[in-house]
């Protein structure tokens, strides 16, 4: 299978790349970028533009295209909102038009968002279904919700569509402002601190900050998420339903708290987490985990990479790289 992932060297896309690889799937990245991952042939292109999409379909003539390109950090989202609704809905609409147009029979996955739930989660019981109302809370949601609804439009014209709602993805290589690999780099920090900085602690403790630590939240390992991609590629057109939507998740709350005592655990040196209300924020759903019922039922995908695994990657990552 010839794959097409937009955004492909970004998280999600680098590891779904080498997950599709190593499967013996051709893979072609398309962003904005040069440089892709060993293996994959790798085109430059603003899926915003949708006259140079359709040369680059034609030219790559994809079996399969997984959409990933998008504004995805919410305070990125927050600072400049009119990029992230150009990038996450215009930018949806630009491409899948043009697969329309030059693809027309190819598989689009669509990676969405957990956060298009919103209010819905504060009244639904957990774990959340996929047929919920979509009542997202903040401006990342809203422009997924606005990207759902202008690919179920094209989807009822018969574009063979899937949409993904991760939750919490996690694992080597996410962005440093993310909760984990941020603990992480906090985590790193202090265990590489010879002599404590004057304002580190009062009482000579090195010191974590965090914001809110009672949000729960459904954590799955990245290279999970990208063998559920993997599987959702290969159903055929009889197994789901044009637009059909799946959660992309384990099943299971951690709290935020619990998830920094997973690192406290394995720190190297003594540290005491401190609360910080500059990074509490003002929109945070108290809790958010998927039902992971239907992309089992239709695929068999279970989450496989233990949480504590996982954590483990991360902070090894951090401590490797030797950030601040």
């Amino acid at each position: 299978m010839r794959v097409l992932i937009t955004g492909a060297t970004g998280f999600v896309g680098r590891h779904l790349t080498e997950r599709l690889l190593e499967q013996g799937h051709e893979v072609v990245g398309l962003s904005r970028e040069a440089e892709g991952s060993p293996g994959a042939r790798q085109v430059r292109c603003d899926i915003r533009d949708p006259h140079v999409l359709v040369r680059r379909l034609e030219s790559i003539d994809p079996d399969a295209v997984v959409h990933l390109a998008a504004v995805s950090f919410l305070p990125d989202v927050e600072r400049d909102p009119g990029r992230a609704f150009e990038v996450n809905v215009n930018g949806t609409l630009a491409l899948l038009t043009s697969v329309q147009r030059a693809q027309p029979l190819a598989r689009v996955v669509l990676l969405s968002s957990a956060e298009v739930y919103g209010r819905s989660s504060l009244a639904a019981e957990s774990p959340l279904s996929e047929d919920l109302p979509v009542r997202p809370v903040t401006l990342y949601g809203a422009s997924k919700a606005a990207a759902e609804h202008v690919a179920q439009a094209l989807a009822r014209e018969q574009l063979d569509l899937v949409v993904l709602r991760p939750f919490n993805l996690i694992g080597p290589g996410q962005r440093a402002e993310f909760v984990l690999p941020a603990f992480a780099r906090q985590v790193a920090r202090l265990e590489r601190m010879e002599a404590l900085e004057p304002d580190e602690s009062a009482d000579g403790e090195r010191v974590l900050r965090h914001g809110n630590l009672e949000a729960v939240r459904d954590f799955l390992d990245v290279r999970d998420a990208a063998r559920a991609i993997e599987e959702v590629l290969k159903l055929s057109r009889d197994q789901v339903r044009p637009g059909e939507v799946f959660n992309l998740c384990s099943g299971k709350g951690v709290s935020i708290a619990a998830l920094l005592n997973e690192l406290l655990d394995r720190a190297r040196r003594k540290i005491r987490a401190e609360n910080d209300p500059e990074l509490l924020r003002e929109v945070d759903l108290p809790e958010l985990v998927g039902d992971p019922g239907r992309l089992r039922e239709r695929t068999g995908f279970q989450a496989g990479t233990p949480f504590a695994d996982t954590v483990e990657a991360v902070l090894e990552e951090a401590r490797a790289t030797g950030s601040p």
